[in-house]
């Protein structure tokens, strides 16, 4: 938890010390909030804490890129609440780290696209042997029918694949 009062950090807890690399308060406490906050996230930060400021809603919880004191990017879900600190306006921003699971959702998509990119090689070189080339799964439905095996049995992929080997093999 950090409180922030016209854009500078006047109190910043335990857990957002250590959340920043902080060994002490004062490395957070007196300086701009916004040395904390990702460059593509000043323009949102500032809006929200206007807004924060002149209406006095909390802002939604949304997903944001600060940054550590030694510069690494953490992957934030923060809200805002307008308060009163030390008898003059504040914001309490409350935050989640989120950055071992935007990290893991990245990999996650790179492994789905190697995925589709080694699917799509594997078919070109089926699809390029003289061959018929069938492949089924343990309960024997087909889950790869090749350009030859076509050929050779007269069905296209799209009445093979999914179905039952047996339709082959009468």
């Amino acid at each position: 938890m950090v409180v922030h009062a016209r854009g500078v950090v006047v109190y910043a807890n335990p857990a957002a010390l250590k959340l920043f690399g902080a060994d002490a308060p004062e490395h957070l406490v007196g300086h701009p909030i916004l040395n904390f906050v990702h460059p593509d996230f000043h323009a949102l930060v500032t809006s929200r804490t206007a807004a924060i400021a002149h209406s006095g809603v909390t802002a939604p919880l949304l997903e944001e890129k600060f940054l550590r004191l030694d510069g690494t990017v953490l992957h934030l879900e923060v809200q805002g609440t307008q308060i009163q600190y030390n008898g003059a306006p504040a914001v309490l921003v409350a935050m989640h780290d989120t950055t071992a699971r935007v990290k893991t959702e990245q990999i996650l998509r790179e492994t789905e696209e190697s995925l589709r990119q080694v699917a799509k090689h594997t078919e070109t070189i089926l699809n390029n042997l003289m061959d018929g080339v069938i492949t089924i799964n343990p309960q024997g439905i087909v889950e790869t029918f090749n350009l030859a095996a076509r050929l050779a049995f007269g069905y296209d992929d799209t009445e093979v694949i999914g179905r039952n080997i047996n339709l082959l093999m009468p």
